[in-house]
């Protein structure tokens, strides 16, 4: 009986993430480290973050912050 070898080549699946048009703010605790307390630590503030969903060719979804441009 005479056995035979199949070799499979390497498969490679890239992920693409591409913007939806959905929007959301999420609160967020963060330090404020412009504002020191005594002993050097810093206060804390709550603060709205714009996020954005992306969504991948593989059917992955995940929330991702929205860049905030500063002006100089």
């Amino acid at each position: 009986m005479k056995k035979e070898t199949i070799r499979i080549g390497y498969l490679t699946i890239v992920e693409v993430w591409q913007p939806s048009v959905q929007l959301r703010f999420v609160n967020r605790l963060v330090n404020d480290f412009n504002s020191q307390l005594v002993g050097g630590r810093s206060l804390q503030k709550n603060i709205n973050v714009l996020q954005q969903l992306h969504t991948s060719n593989l059917g992955n979804r995940e929330w991702k912050d929205v860049p905030i441009e500063t002006q100089s």
